[in-house]
């Protein structure tokens, strides 16, 4: 794929030959690759969620490519339980607050007690993840990761996660989720939101619908390797090599060992 003078070519960070047309915050495929029919969405669809409720912003927010399929990815994937998707997150702001995300939780699997991961992956910009460890009025963990290209962050069971765009130019960035995997909405829409908001001056503003939210700690993305979350290879290339190694966002129940070492480093 040759990018034209309006693409930039993400190809070698994803992993999939793919470019960025930015002024229209899509993303073009290279051949063979199919997916989903692409979604947006637009600050209607999160004003529930905002600092300001009745904000302005970029149109649309952000756009989603789900069920990627490579071709030569798509059987172990599917075989694996496993998703792969792409969003693109307009620069900006929404009133006082950097472009985000809505929010959400995952679905539980059945018999276990644990819920569904995801593992984030940027290619392009800069951001922050959001996480706080539920979804109700008593959070009693929240945690800011600073990412940039080449950051993976691997989201934890029954975590609420949202992406924030910091920079003016689109945030690209790839995920592996659970195929089966409901994504609910429904708690925080009711809550107005996460427990904090991140405000464009760098500044954060507590929200009132939560008793009492600790202070947010910022860290930069970590590594580790072992579970598929280092910087030197993309994700999809790791999928070809081990077939096997994001099994524990299908299965959360079946690797204990990997939320040992993921909640201790975020507490």
């Amino acid at each position: 794929m040759v990018a034209s003078e309006s693409a930039i070519d993400l190809g070698a960070i994803a992993g999939l030959p793919i470019v960025l047309h930015a002024e229209r915050l899509t993303i073009g495929f290279g051949d063979g690759i199919v997916t989903d029919p692409p979604s947006q969405r637009r600050v209607e669809d999160i004003r529930a969620m905002l600092f300001e409720p009745d904000s302005t912003g970029p149109d649309p927010l952000y756009t989603i490519y789900m069920n990627v399929r490579p071709p030569a990815l798509a059987q172990s994937l599917r075989e694996h339980g496993l998703g792969f998707g792409v969003v693109v997150d307009a620069g900006g702001q929404i009133g006082r607050e950097h472009v985000r995300s809505q929010g959400h939780t995952h679905s539980t699997p059945p018999g276990s007690d644990l819920a569904y991961s995801e593992v984030y992956e940027i290619w392009s910009g800069q951001g922050t993840v959001f996480l706080q460890d539920r979804a109700d009025g008593a959070v009693n963990e929240v945690v800011l990761i600073d990412v940039e290209p080449g950051n993976k962050v691997i989201i934890p069971p029954g975590w609420v996660h949202v992406m924030i765009n910091r920079g003016s130019a689109p945030l690209v960035f790839g995920a592996i989720y659970a195929l089966d995997a409901e994504l609910i909405y429904g708690p925080l829409r009711e809550l107005g939101g996460t427990a904090w908001y991140v405000l464009a001056d760098g500044s954060l503003a507590p929200n009132p619908r939560y008793t009492a939210p600790p202070a947010p700690r910022r860290m930069n993305a970590r590594e580790y390797p072992a579970f598929g979350a280092t910087k030197s290879r993309p994700m999809l290339d790791l999928v070809a090599d081990q077939p096997g190694i994001y099994d524990y966002v299908a299965r959360p129940q079946q690797a204990p060992h990997v939320w040992d070492v993921i909640l201790g480093d975020l507490r």
